[in-house]
């Protein structure tokens, strides 16, 4: 009898699985949290054995070659998995100016991250610098999901102007009039009819804009977008590993489109906006 019953049992969980019938999205979505929360916990417990870190190609150290020729002139800006900084370095590697702005000091209960990672694992993702000094950084968190941490804008002394707590990730531009372009995702859950094969749930993208002060002015579902255009027939070639990700347009990088970009694409028209999906 306990042979029987243990029998049909498994025969009526084969079916909930293969049939994807109640209670199969419950499992689903406790299996896909849990390993996700194990993969976080036991992943990223070490920064440096995260992607933040690589090995070195060589022992040296600093400006190894210079040749002012082959140079062009001027800064350059970077940031560095290792801290949340960005440098603005000379030819011979010394910082000539440095931005710092811990994620701690920048997070509230308004932000869209609500249980955000360790400093260690919090990073600049993408910095860019105004004229006078003023820089608009992305933030990325390591081990989360999704990972973007959203945007903030400080001035040249590292005080904080503005901040966009949305899950802005990857990439941002701007407009020559000031406006602030860049991209978030959230995990979404509703079905979306004319494409029922991206299973929620999903890790949807979305490119947004603000105003120069920070205020969102728009927010565009990417996913629907495509789905609603000529192009939904690309949506069917989704590689695999993003499909069972639910990861499915994986966008990471936005341009703003300026009249000297148009001049030379013969497709894209003065304030439009460039988008790149894996």
């Amino acid at each position: 009898l306990i042979l029987c019953v243990a029998f049909l049992a498994f025969c009526a969980g084969s079916f909930v699985i293969l049939g994807k019938v109640f209670p199969y999205e419950l499992f689903r979505d406790a299996y896909l949290a849990g390993n996700a929360l194990m993969h976080q916990r036991t992943d990223y417990i070490d920064p440096v054995k995260t992607d933040l870190y690589g090995k070195a190609s060589t022992p040296q150290r600093g400006v190894v070659s210079f040749d002012p020729e082959l140079v062009q002139s001027g800064l350059t800006l970077y940031t560095s998995g290792h801290t949340q900084k960005a440098f603005l370095i000379d030819f011979q590697g010394n910082v000539v100016h440095e931005w710092y702005m811990p994620y701690s000091k920048v997070w509230d209960k308004s932000s869209a991250v609500t249980d955000p990672v360790d400093d260690v694992n919090t990073y600049f993702r993408k910095a860019l610098m105004y004229p006078n000094g003023d820089l608009l950084v992305v933030y990325d968190g390591v081990g989360d999901t999704p990972h973007g941490y959203g945007l903030v804008k400080m001035d040249r002394d590292s005080k904080l102007i503005w901040k966009y707590l949305e899950r802005g990730h990857h990439d941002i531009d701007i407009a020559p009039d000031g406006r602030v372009f860049t991209l978030t995702h959230a995990i979404t859950h509703h079905v979306i009819e004319k494409a029922a094969f991206l299973q929620p749930p999903r890790i949807d993208d979305y490119l947004v804009e603000l105003s120069p002060e920070g205020k969102q002015l728009k927010k565009i579902p990417l996913l629907e977008t495509f789905v609603n255009s000529p192009f939904r027939g690309m949506l069917d070639i989704v590689p695999w590993y993003l499909l069972d990700a639910g990861d499915f347009l994986h966008t990471n990088d936005v341009d703003y489109v300026t009249a000297e970009m148009a001049a030379v694409f013969d497709f894209a028209k003065e304030g439009q906006v460039l988008i790149s999906m894996r």
